[in-house]
This record gives C-alpha cells, sequence and structure tokens, in this order.
C-alpha cells in the first residue's frame, strides 16, 4: 500500500507542538478516511482509540511556514492494535518519521477486539507485508 497522502499541513504552529500535530494527524486520518470519529467509534462500538506509544525521529527541523505533508500507513496489526508508521515530509524529504502504537480499547481501558468494520476501513493502508 502507498499509505495515507493527507492533505498539505501548513506548519503555523509554535515549534510544531510535535506530539499532538501526529495526534491530531492521527484523528484526521480516522475522520477522513473512515466514516469513523473517536465519537462515534465510543458509542457504536463503545471503544474508544488510544495511543499507547509514540516514537519519533526528528531528522530535520520544521520552519514556521513550511508546507509539510504528513504520509501513515499501518505497519502490523495485532487483534486489539495497530502500529503505524508516519513521515512527515517538506519538499519530498522526510523530516520526521514516528512509530505509534494505537490500541482498541473499552472504557475501563481494557483492550479489546478491533472491531471487524474499523479493520476494514484501515485496510487500504496497510503494508504490503500485512498478510490479510
Amino acid at each position: 500500500g502507498m499509505g495515507i497522502t493527507g492533505p498539505t499541513i501548513n506548519a503555523a504552529m509554535s515549534s510544531l507542538d510535535d506530539f499532538n500535530f501526529l495526534k491530531a494527524s492521527k484523528n484526521k486520518i480516522i475522520t477522513n478516511r473512515t466514516t469513523y470519529s473517536n465519537k462515534k467509534i465510543k458509542e457504536k462500538f463503545n471503544s474508544l482509540i488510544i495511543v499507547k506509544s509514540c516514537n519519533i525521529d526528528y531528522k530535520k527541523p520544521a520552519n514556521l511556514e513550511d508546507e509539510l505533508k504528513i504520509r501513515s500507513f499501518v505497519k502490523s496489526i495485532t487483534k486489539t492494535s495497530f502500529f503505524m508508521n508516519q513521515f512527515i515530509s517538506r519538499d519530498e524529504e522526510i523530516i520526521v518519521e514516528a512509530q505509534i502504537h494505537l490500541v482498541f480499547v473499552n472504557e475501563n481501558g481494557k483492550p479489546v477486539k478491533i472491531p471487524d468494520e474499523i479493520y476494514s476501513q484501515f485496510k487500504p493502508y496497510f503494508c504490503d507485508s500485512i498478510k490479510t
């Protein structure tokens, strides 16, 4: 899979409040690319998607007016979680690389199986190495 190429995002934030930037882009992906926001997921499946861990590798700094492009794809998947890779690039040069572990949990914070409906929504963004 090519991954998700989001709309270019203008980095008009102080030193890119980085984690929030990535998180916003995660929510954007979930909202834009699937028919579900976290609110709908909560209402429909009684579960939430949480960020369990996030590893960010800053290769180059971003400046305030930079136009950044974010690509995300699912690197691997378990019954309850996705491991996503995110690449932020400026002029085709990758400046940030992030690995994000997203987990589906119920209202008590216990991991739950990813609903089939959600799973199939994410399928187009699976790496070729994931056997589906």
